[in-house]
């Protein structure tokens, strides 16, 4: 014991020491002597034109390192798509085993070419190759091998699948194979023409501007609005305040009493205000003067205005030849005043804006004076009519105890005459009030209290009302931004807040307004007449449309007369026949019920049973009601049958209908159903847009037809029959659906070819792939 307490540190540091060595060499070690018995145990092999070749570490290694950068879409590692049918097939398998195989085949890539893949990313990145070493990979070197390989697995399969390659004509067979050519006889009234037809007709009268001016006069509800024939709101507006730029405070010294304006205050004012009050326009720096040099920022001559002028700069001509030189209008440049600059100006704008307030409470208590008889009247009045109200009740509780006492019933008659009267008293007490309030002028008190003194001022706008643009800039008044604000008022009402603008504050009355006022017809007559046109040719599309429909049910129901009856006979023999298999039912079930309520002693289950007895028989009582129901079920039933009759004889009677709504019948095609789409197809005739790019006759076989189909887009009204269906050639491809056809078709083959050649299953077929004890595939 004594020895280890003597030598305790130096035992501790060597066993420290010697841990570390000794973890730092394991691996290694382990690695040596892995490697000297790792070759003796069985692995995963492949036959190579008889030779057979073992699967190494490296061949797994480096294809879960393109596995790596495959599965996160690395731009380099551009990869066939090396599919499997069985999904439990590993991707790095796949690569181990091509890797296995190409080197067996002795084809290598090169380093020149996996170098150009990565600068080319780099390029793309704006990087330096160096600097695109992703997660995952220690080091650059270790990334560019990766992309080694994978040209080399990547030049073997696309060796091994150019015999899969297709040629053009299996691509044209394949898109060929389903492809028909359909031809339509079509019905059809498109709006745009009739609009064209009624601008001629239009044109052609004398009356022509009377009719639309009409037109806009019986428009109804908001669509003077909608159409944008509306003007502007206007509104006279009259305005009393204070001028700031004339205001003395010593004018107001009375209402100013005690009114101090704070430091925070008026920075706060400032803060809030500065764009619209304070903000000016900056005007650029004048060119220099015929005779005068340029100089630049050093107050030197900039020697460029010394270079010759082009000949379109000469003598001030413009770029279209003309001798007036083209002006092009620079936008504005705006700087705003700091606050130590307009510091005064805030403080006299508070104290204008505090004597208005003041000036305003005096108006306020004047009119309190000038309403207290009224308001003292309609008080009385409103205690007289509540005391009536009060007789009338107890009057009322008085007769309801003794119904037959007319006395009683005189007083209550009598208490609802008082109350009435006193009621209308009430009324005329308010009416009087109103007319008082309306009666009384602010704006005239306010002169009255406040005129005389500097900077005072009244004003209106005009005997015209004003759209609030030109409220914004009324002359005398400055910039009021806050000009909206009269749109939420009605004739006669005052504003309640004191308003600023670039030069007063002041408050103002609303006068006459002008609201959804119809434009001067000569306004609006050019939109006017588009919007007519247009709605007319609207409805009679509609119209069109309505006719036609009822002239196709009309003139087959008279050709299909016979089959059409012999449908519709049906409804009286389905109606008995489902009326009586209910009334069996339900009394089946009643006796069923009245059987079980007979022999059951359960009181729980008597009541149930009697309740669904009484239910029962309340079904059976209500036949009638059931009979309407069957048989408004059955009418639904026989319309449909008609109307799947009545289709066989559309294609017979489809030209007389069409005259008799005014279409049009258009022979269309034959043209592909279901044809490819390139871009825009605005340019091709209506009924083959509606007709064949918008899925309407996919299913139809010959003499069937589509339904009455409205296109509100292109304005139009189709209806079409299949008159032909037949295989479409190769003659009705263009060249770029072959084209295109070629390529996707291509890629679908090879990808085919992919999935049956480089799964696990494969590899054992055609390379005799064998995994470790497994001995039962052959090599080729």
């Amino acid at each position: 014991m004594d020895f280890f307490r003597k030598y305790q540190k130096p035992i501790l540091y060597f066993a420290v020491f010697f841990a570390l060595i000794v973890f730092s060499i394991t691996g290694d070690v382990m690695n040596f002597f892995g490697s000297i018995f790792r070759d003796q145990q069985p692995t995963a092999s492949i036959a190579v034109h008889g030779h057979e070749a073992h699967l190494t570490e490296r061949d797994f290694r480096t294809a879960r390192a393109i596995v790596l950068r495959h599965e996160r879409g690395d731009p380099v590692m551009v990869m066939p798509n090396l599919g499997s049918v069985d999904p439990n097939d590993r991707l790095s398998d796949t690569y181990a085993v091509l890797r296995r195989e190409a080197l067996e085949e002795g084809i290598e890539a090169s380093w020149d070419e996996a170098d150009q893949a990565i600068e080319a990313v780099a390029r793309a990145f704006d990087s330096d190759p160096t600097n695109l070493i992703p997660v995952g990979f220690p080091s650059y070197e270790s990334y560019r091998t990766a992309v080694w390989e994978s040209l080399r697995i990547a030049t073997l399969a696309r060796l091994e699948m150019l015999g899969a390659r297709p040629f053009g004509h299996d691509a044209v067979e394949d898109v060929l194979d389903d492809a028909e050519l359909v031809k339509l006889r079509v019905a059809s009234i498109d709006g745009d023409e009739v609009e064209k037809q009624l601008q001629e007709d239009l044109d052609a009268r004398d009356d022509a501007s009377e009719v639309v001016r009409k037109w806009v006069d019986e428009l109804e509800d908001d669509d003077p609005m909608r159409r944008q024939f509306v003007d502007e709101e206007r509104f006279q507006v009259e305005f009393a305040g204070i001028r700031v730029a004339e205001f003395d405070p010593t004018a107001f010294a009375s209402e100013l009493e005690g009114f101090e304006v704070s430091d925070e205050e008026a920075r706060k004012f400032y803060d809030v205000n500065r764009f619209n009050l304070y903000r000016y326009e900056v005007e650029d720096e004048a060119p220099p003067k015929d005779g005068e040099e340029k100089e630049d920022g050093n107050g030197e001559t900039d020697p460029k205005d010394d270079a010759p002028k082009d000949e379109d700069e000469k003598d001030g001509a413009a770029e279209d030849g003309s001798d007036t030189p083209q002006d092009t209008e620079k936008p504005k440049k705006f700087e705003i005043r700091e606050f130590d600059e307009v510091k005064d100006d805030v403080i006299r704008r508070k104290q204008a804006e505090h004597v208005m307030q003041q000036l305003w409470k005096q108006i306020q208590l004047a009119l309190f004076d000038h309403l207290a008889p009224q308001i003292d009247a309609r008080t009385e009045a409103f205690a007289a009519m509540n005391e009536a109200d009060a007789a009338q009740i107890e009057a009322k509780t008085a007769l309801k105890e003794d119904p037959d006492n007319e006395e009683l019933s005189a007083a209550l008659e009598a208490a609802q005459e008082s109350y009435e009267a006193k009621r209308e008293a009430h009324e005329a007490a308010e009416k009087a009030v109103t007319r008082a309030r309306d009666a009384f002028d602010p704006l005239a008190k306010f002169v009255e209290i406040a005129g005389g003194r500097k900077g005072v001022f009244t004003l209106d706008s005009g005997e015209k009302p004003l759209s609030i643009t030109g409220l914004v800039k009324l002359d005398g008044l400055g910039d009021w931004t806050n000009a909206w604000a009269v749109r939420a008022m009605t004739a006669g009402q005052v504003s309640s807040q004191v308003q600023f603008s670039k030069d007063c504050v002041f408050q103002f009355r609303v006068g006459e307004t002008e609201q959804n006022k119809i434009k001067g017809f000569e306004d609006i007559e050019e939109d006017a007449t588009a919007a007519y046109l247009s709605q007319q040719a609207d409805e009679k599309v509609e119209k069109a449309k309505e006719d036609f429909e009822a002239a196709l049910a009309r003139l087959s129901r008279e050709k299909l007369a016979d089959r059409v009856g012999e449908i519709e006979g049906k409804k009286q023999t389905r109606l008995d026949e489902q009326m009586t298999e209910w009334r069996e039912g339900v009394e089946s079930s009643i006796s069923e019920a009245e059987a079980q309520l007979a022999t059951t002693s359960s009181t729980r289950a008597k009541t149930q049973l009697e309740k669904r007895l009484a239910t029962l028989r309340e079904e059976l009582a209500a036949a009638d009601d059931k009979r309407a129901e069957f048989e408004k079920a059955i009418d639904a039933e026989l319309e449909t049958e008609v109307d799947e009759a009545l289709a066989d004889a559309y294609s017979d009677v489809l030209e007389v209908a069409a005259a008799e709504a005014g279409m049009t019948i258009t022979e269309v095609g034959p043209y592909r159903r279901n044809p490819p789409t390139y871009g825009p197809i605005d340019y091709l005739p209506k009924p083959i847009q509606v007709l064949f790019y918008r899925d309407h006759i996919d299913d139809l076989e010959v003499g069937d037809a589509t339904e009455v189909i409205e296109d509100s887009t292109l304005r139009t009204v189709q209806f079409a029959i299949v008159d032909e269906v037949k295989p479409a050639t190769v003659a009705d491809m263009s060249r770029r659906e072959f084209v295109d056809a070629t390529f996707t078709y291509r890629r679908r083959v090879i990808s085919s070819v992919s999935n049956l050649n480089y799964g696990i299953e494969a590899f054992k077929a055609r390379l005799g792939y064998t995994e470790p004890g497994d001995e039962t595939a052959k090599g080729k």
